[in-house]
């Protein structure tokens, strides 16, 4: 849900007072924990208010897709459904009057009373009725009653003694006045009277406080709520939809109403949102926008067998809430090491992500079908080992030669498919197909409604973010029992040398705090030059934090170079810009070998997030927070949003040259 202060959403539901034709009325939905009420996109609420203004009988009873399609809306029950992942059903409302204080708790009123109010409104305003005039809601039990707005009585003027207990200051219902000098009643610039109204209780034994009733939801909205941003302004076309993969304790965090990771996908969403209007502004426009959707791996060990739980039996009973984390978040791992049980997740979370993948595509026509994954923790190794098992059918790389590149009017793509059938100790087969949008019929439910397929595909994702990710000591482990280079874990990443390839592969990003326990480096074990190389920072506002600057003052370059000159590659020495790459085996990584010289170089692959002088400051505090707050980052994600829009980029370009 988003709500903003932009020209679209504020006009809309806005006819406060005028004689305009818009609509007054904004549809809402519950959210949090606390239950507070927040609008739905202005274009969504434009387009339920005309299927109620044309009262056709099956519209009235269908399902309506809202928030870009992440929600379904059944105007029927009046409830907000979400599509891509699991969550209650949550309350929808029709209405146009609110009651409560200025800046602090609010509440819209039931539609039928929202609908009185706005009649009596009506007739005050066009001197059918004379103020002071009682409205009946809340079953009987309240009044809103309706004053009208005299010269010099504003919302700096308080209520007297009988008109409400605790003095609260006057307000109009339609929003703040301009200054007038009449003994009338305040006008509108439309010659309307204006009005104040509270809500006061029908039994009054005591004096107590009584409620303000506002008309038009952005009249009472705080300034939070003004300054969230509009994704209607975005593209509708969907360049890039990017799975969300969670980390090891998810489970057990998402018992906390407030940290399920739906809501903390939403997070990323929105700090991606805010960025790609800023990128777009800035560029003078966009293409497309990126999507985020949530991926949960946890389902088969907590969900289906429960292994936290059964650890409760053989926990110790000492240091009860560590012990406690202990068991969802280290069990995760101990559970992956097993054959049987990564087979099984890695089969679970393959099947998930084409069901996902279909039913997203089915939803949104105008979608390029690319493919995009942010692994955290354990879900970063989870998936690149995904890839792997895909890189493994295809020796030569994601894509086809320049000679077998099909036209750009007609794409193919890789694709990843879940087996037909369930076999734990079967790994997901992989098959190449072109992109199928499954138009055959509109998808009504939920992602439940599509777990009777039998083979779902999805494209291979373009780019993996390895976020916090302890890939590096896994790989470094496995390499330890087989001779073989790190470089065959990496079939088909994109190369930046020979520039003929360049663009045709998938990339690799390995960031991470640089406090955080659970992170390691990857650069290292594809070439060991690279261990006494900083990695790449990510840009803080498109620069260093004042504290990085001074630390880079007093840092020696050493031996890094900027790039690789004249061609030749060094592969004693590491360069600042680009990974060099010893391989045996250089076709591992494309189609055609580049020559004789068995290297290749791609772009960096390890990027460190800045700290700010307070973690500098308290290295052990920072360790602490580091691997939870990833999320919350808005440097991580406007990297990711850069970095996933240039290598759409450059895939479009070596497209266009392979022509």
């Amino acid at each position: 849900m988003c709500s903003g202060n932009q020209t679209s959403s504020m006009s809309f539901g806005k006819d406060l007072g005028g004689s305009g034709s818009e609509s007054p009325y904004l549809w809402l939905a519950q959210e949090g924990s606390e239950k507070r009420w927040v609008p739905l996109p202005p274009s969504d609420c434009q387009r339920l208010e005309a299927i109620l203004a044309r009262g056709n009988p099956q519209e009235l009873r269908s399902v309506v897709p809202v928030d870009h399609g992440r929600y379904d809306v059944d105007l029927e029950r009046r409830v907000l459904r979400a599509v891509y992942w699991d969550e209650p059903e949550r309350r929808c409302i029709r209405s146009s009057w609110f009651h409560g204080r200025i800046g602090g708790p609010w509440t819209p009123y039931e539609e039928e009373d929202g609908e009185g109010l706005e009649a009596a409104f009506q007739r005050l305003r066009t001197r059918k009725e004379s103020a002071p005039w009682l409205v009946p809601v809340n079953r009987g039990k309240d009044d809103v009653r309706f004053e009208a707005l005299r010269v010099g009585e504003d919302e700096s003027s308080s209520l007297p003694f009988f008109f409400s207990g605790s003095g609260q200051k006057r307000h109009p219902v339609v929003g703040p006045l301009p200054a007038k000098d009449e003994t009338e009643p305040q006008a509108t610039a439309g010659g309307d009277p204006q009005f104040t109204a509270v809500q006061e209780a029908v039994e009054r034994s005591t004096p107590g406080e009584t409620p303000l009733v506002w008309r038009g939801y952005w009249t009472v909205a705080g300034e939070e709520a003004r300054a969230q941003v509009e994704e209607d302004e975005l593209p509708s076309r969907v360049e890039c939809l990017t799975f969300v993969v969670h980390g090891i304790g998810q489970y057990h965090r998402s018992q906390n109403i407030n940290s399920q990771f739906f809501k903390e996908v939403s997070k990323v969403r929105e700090l991606a949102m805010k960025y790609q209007l800023e990128r777009m502004k800035a560029q003078g426009g966009a293409l497309g926008r990126i999507e985020f959707l949530p991926l949960e791996w946890y389902g088969p060990i907590h969900v289906d067998v429960g292994i936290g739980n059964r650890l409760k039996n053989v926990t110790l009973k000492s240091v009860s809430s560590l012990r406690d984390f202990a068991n969802f978040a280290i069990a995760d791992i101990m559970v992956y090491l097993d054959d049987q049980w990564r087979e099984r997740i890695h089969e679970e979370l393959l099947k998930k992500m084409g069901q996902l993948w279909k039913l997203f595509s089915e939803r949104t026509p105008d979608y390029s079908g690319e493919v995009a994954v942010i692994g955290h923790s354990l879900g970063s190794v989870i998936m690149f080992d995904l890839m792997q098992k895909g890189l493994e059918k295809f020796p030569n790389g994601l894509h086809c030669s320049p000679a077998k590149e099909p036209s750009p009017h007609s794409p193919k793509k890789t694709m990843m498919s879940a087996p037909s059938k369930a076999n734990v100790a079967t790994p997901g087969s992989f098959d190449r197909k072109g992109i199928k949008l499954l138009k055959e019929h509109v998808v009504k439910g939920n992602v439940a409604a599509l777990a009777k397929g039998t083979v779902l595909e999805h494209p291979m994702p373009r780019c993996l973010f390895a976020v916090g990710s302890p890939l590096g000591m896994f790989l470094s482990i496995r390499l330890s029992q087989k001779a073989q280079r790190a470089s065959r874990y990496f079939r088909g990443l994109d190369v930046r040398w020979p520039a003929a390839h360049e663009g045709r592969g998938w990339r690799m990003f390995n960031v991470f705090h640089p406090d955080d326990p659970i992170a390691y480096r990857i650069e290292p074990l594809l070439n060991p030059a690279y261990a006494s190389a900083e990695p790449r920072v990510v840009p803080h506002k498109g620069g260093l934090r004042w504290n990085h600057k001074i630390t880079s003052w007093f840092s020696a370059s050493g031996t890094v170079s900027k790039s690789p000159e004249g061609g030749f590659l060094d592969l004693e020495a590491p360069f600042e810009e680009v990974l060099v790459v010893p391989t045996e085996d250089p076709s591992s990584f494309f189609e055609e070998k580049p020559g004789r010289q068995p290297a290749v170089t791609v772009d960096r692959v390890d990027y460190a997030l800045q700290v700010s002088a307070f973690e500098s400051m308290n290295e052990m505090l920072s360790a602490i927070h580091s691997h939870f707050s990833y999320w919350e980052n808005e440097d991580l994600l406007q990297f990711i949003v850069d970095q996933i829009f240039e290598s759409l980029g450059s895939r479009k370009d070596s497209s266009r040259s392979s022509k």
